[in-house]
């Protein structure tokens, strides 16, 4: 039984380990991506707002 078992319970955690390593990888580039936006978008509210006498969209 135990035989059995012990390589499907790997079997498993390792393709956990894989989808933890895959979506940490995953949420680190959006972490990135939603910073390098927020940025973007922030400086654009700026010069607008700079443009328009300080009207914020």
């Amino acid at each position: 039984m135990s035989i059995v078992v012990s390589p499907a319970i790997q079997t498993l955690a390792y393709r956990d380990n894989v989808i933890d390593t895959i979506m940490e990888k995953t949420m680190r580039l959006h972490h990135q991506l939603s910073v390098i936006l927020y940025t973007i978008l922030c400086k654009k509210k700026t010069v607008v707002g700079n443009k328009t006498k300080g009207v914020v969209l």
